[in-house]
């Protein structure tokens, strides 16, 4: 019978003796590498997710909030500072300290080549389920967590029980930059020239969701992309609502919505491209994914779809929600960020038709429900 493993793969005793010491000792020199976070200074907490625009507000919201409860010192990473700078007010600046540019004296610096960290991040939390970095922040508050320690955040962290409390600032913070502001208001000016109507428009957004999100949904999920049944099921609701109302949609797949969304009170405004994933440079930044998020809160309310892009309208300005009644992260009611408020305000739940038949937020608490 033939040798499964050459004899040279087979250890001795006298190749333990060896391994033995250098591992030993290259165990002792990589806890030596690495450098400590003093005991007493409040944890350092980050998120190194390289999600779009919305996964990016979602987590940026989630860790201030918890720096401002516990005391942590959040940080962001070079190129989610990039993005947010991009696209919102200087106001946001303050708040964006990164990594590598303000704890220095945790990185080695090799002739100016690279530059090489001595941080031993921690991802401490709790797992809910298969998907990956979908954790449970509960223990955040713990008294072990808050001082001492380099936490990693997860890639998506979006905690919105925390947000209510700290609602002001974080718009404050989350305000657009005035370029992407002025677009959309002179788009919707120019939508209520082509649309009839009758005393005040009422605007209500339209963020369709579709291009390469279906696959995502389907792999992690198991759920089908939303059709327009969904859709057309929530314009209903609003043209029953209010006398005068414009929809104005904005899409990854704006061919789609144009053959599908069709009415004489519906507009399409986004963007017919919007910039595409690249994975060499995934935080990349664009004027359309700008224009389309000032369009979405420019209006009076939204109906949203899968996807996370519309994060940012109920966290900018608009009032009234519509979204999915089953489905996928994001859609649950938990996910949902607090919204502007007023009178009627509130989030509106739409069946999203036979594909997406269960329910996943009838057992959410009250809070979450008209």
């Amino acid at each position: 019978m033939p040798k499964i493993f050459p004899r040279k793969f087979i250890f001795s005793s006298r190749d333990l003796q060896r391994i033995v010491p250098v591992l030993l000792m290259y165990l002792m020199i990589s806890n030596l590498w690495y450098k400590a976070l003093p005991s007493d200074v409040p944890s350092v907490i980050c998120s190194f997710g390289t999600g779009r625009l919305g996964n990016q507000m979602s987590s940026f919201a989630t860790l201030h909030s918890f720096s401002r409860l516990k005391g942590y010192n959040h940080f962001v990473t070079k190129d989610q500072k990039e993005m947010l700078e991009y696209y919102f007010q200087p106001n946001i600046n303050r708040e964006l300290h990164t990594v590598k540019d303000d704890l220095k004296s945790y990185f080695v610096d090799f002739f100016g080549l690279i530059s090489i960290s001595r941080i031993r991040w921690e991802k401490p939390w709790v797992r809910i389920d298969n998907v990956d970095n979908n954790f449970n922040y509960s223990s955040f508050g713990d008294d072990a967590m808050i001082k001492g320690r380099f936490l990693n955040g997860g890639d998506y962290p979006n905690e919105v029980q925390y947000f209510k409390e700290f609602l002001p600032e974080i718009r404050r913070m989350f305000t657009l930059k005035e370029k992407f502001r002025k677009s959309a208001a002179e788009k919707l000016e120019q939508a209520q020239k082509t649309v009839q109507y009758t005393g005040e428009p009422i605007f209500v957004g339209v963020h369709v969701r579709r291009g390469d999100y279906g696959e995502h949904l389907t792999q992690l999920y198991n759920l089908s992309i939303l059709d327009e049944s969904y859709f057309k099921q929530a314009m209903e609701f609003y043209r029953e609502r209010y006398k005068s109302v414009i929809f104005v949609v904005v899409s990854d797949d704006l061919s789609w919505a144009q053959e599908s969304l069709v009415g004489q009170d519906v507009v399409f405004l986004g963007n017919l491209e919007v910039l595409g994933k690249d994975l060499s440079k995934p935080l990349k930044a664009g004027d359309d994914i700008g224009e389309d998020l000032a369009l979405l809160a420019a209006c009076n309310h939204t109906i949203m779809s899968f996807g996370i892009l519309w994060f940012g309208t109920p966290m900018i300005n608009v009032r009234d929600v519509g979204f999915p009644v089953g489905g996928g992260q994001g859609c649950r009611p938990q996910h949902l960020p607090p919204h502007q408020g007023g009178e009627g305000g509130g989030y509106r739940r739409f069946d999203p038709g036979p594909k997406l038949a269960r329910d996943t937020c009838t057992q959410q608490p009250d809070q979450y429900r008209l």
